[in-house]
């Protein structure tokens, strides 16, 4: 297990940085080829912070005079996100919830624990302790402003995408042992069909309602848990985008277990060099030139375990419950948009390959994002927009997108 984690974590990061030529392995969290040493550059001395948070290590690189600032700033930010989004801390906003739907399940409906300091007023309340117009109906669970935003995100991704995402998908992913409280020692392990079975009607985004008028929620279906952890890198990484230009940076690079962000270009100048890593090889199977972008991967060899001599690996299909089987290796999404890329890779790699194909043919324009899919095949389906950007050894047929 141990084994696996660490080649998730600090090799596998499904994206990792190109050194100067295609083909050439990398490391997740190095500093791309080509950079000049720290101190050094147009944009001023660089500054560099590893942050072990949200169950993964995490490396941001800055340059410039406020670089130093804007990394303290984002160390917070990431460390502030994983207290209110972390599915594994119990006193989260969404260890609470989830904690509640629990126990609306057995039929005690308590109130989850008072919020903690920095937290909005009313997060965390149930609708009988929270000062709203509905106050008296029961339940509901009042989040704060921020973490409901991101919920409303997640929950029209799902509706848009047919369910390929699902926020619900949670007591399915600790049923596999992929998720669960922090700190605790999991081994994943293949479910009984029946203990899967029992659990699909938990997993469904419809068992919950939202109402935006009070920032709270209603479980239809007690014992329905949610997990925004495909989403809540991506959003940390545009949130640091956001620190690092107030602090008046304007070249950086952040990775953030693998979900990888660039502000502007390199401080020489010249864009930011991204490896797609190859998933059945070592190396890259492309290269990406990139600026003022999130770049997300999501496959099925990040993260997995071999039973019987099968492979599983965690990006479940929710409508059967088992590891996403549709003829992708892996699909990475490049937008500005952090959230979105996050969200969208997890959500076209469970459509599968013809699926995901049609979804990016109509949406990628309007969405106005970029992808790359690898097929079992080897063969890689890109969009238009990195036709001067990818770089390849394996085939690469564009996407004819429907305008």
């Amino acid at each position: 297990m141990m084994g696996m984690r660490k080649r998730a974590l600090l090799l596998t990061g499904a994206l990792f940085f190109a050194a100067a030529a295609l083909g050439l392995t990398g490391c997740g969290g190095g500093l791309p080829a080509g950079l000049p040493a720290a101190g050094v550059g147009k944009a001023g001395q660089a500054a560099k912070r590893d942050v072990f948070a949200m169950d993964t290590f995490m490396t941001m690189t800055a340059y410039g005079p406020g670089a130093e600032a804007a990394l303290e700033q984002g160390e917070a930010e990431i460390r502030r996100l994983d207290s209110l989004f972390s599915t594994g801390k119990p006193d989260s906003e969404l260890g609470r919830l989830n904690q509640w739907s629990q126990e609306l399940a057995a039929g005690a409906g308590a109130a989850p624990q008072a919020e903690r300091p920095g937290e909005s007023e009313d997060a965390g309340k149930t609708e009988d302790a929270a000062e709203s117009e509905d106050a008296g109906l029961s339940g509901q669970f009042v989040l704060s402003e921020e973490a409901f935003a991101l919920l409303e995100r997640a929950m029209e991704l799902s509706r848009e995408t047919e369910g390929a995402f699902d926020p619900a998908v949670y007591p399915l992913m600790r049923l596999w042992g992929f998720a669960g409280k922090e700190g605790e020692e999991r081994t994943p392990a293949k479910p009984e069909d029946s203990e899967i079975r029992a659990l699909l009607p938990l997993c469904r985004p419809e068992n919950v309602v939202l109402r935006p008028e009070n920032h709270a929620l209603e479980v239809k279906v007690p014992g329905t848990m949610l997990d925004l952890g495909g989403a809540v890198k991506g959003y940390a990484s545009a949130r640091l985008m956001e620190l690092f230009r107030e602090q008046g940076v304007s070249s950086a690079l952040v990775n953030l277990g693998g979900n990888v962000q660039v502000l502007g270009t390199k401080p020489d100048g010249s864009l930011w060099r991204i490896g797609i890593e190859d998933p059945e090889r070592e190396g890259n199977i492309a290269a990406l030139s990139l600026t003022d972008t999130a770049a997300v991967t999501s496959g099925g060899y990040e993260r997995g375990f071999e039973e019987d001599g099968r492979r599983y690996h965690h990006l479940l299909d929710p409508e059967t419950g088992y590891p996403a089987e549709g003829g992708l290796l892996s699909v990475t999404v490049l937008t500005p948009d952090g959230a979105l890329a996050d969200m969208l890779s997890t959500a076209l790699f469970v459509m599968g390959r013809e699926r995901a194909e049609a979804f990016v043919a109509r949406r990628a324009a309007d969405w106005q994002f970029e992808a790359v899919l690898v097929t079992e095949d080897r063969e890689l389906l890109a969009t238009e927009g990195l036709r001067d950007r990818l770089e390849s050894r394996e085939s690469v047929a564009f996407i004819a997108q429907i305008r």
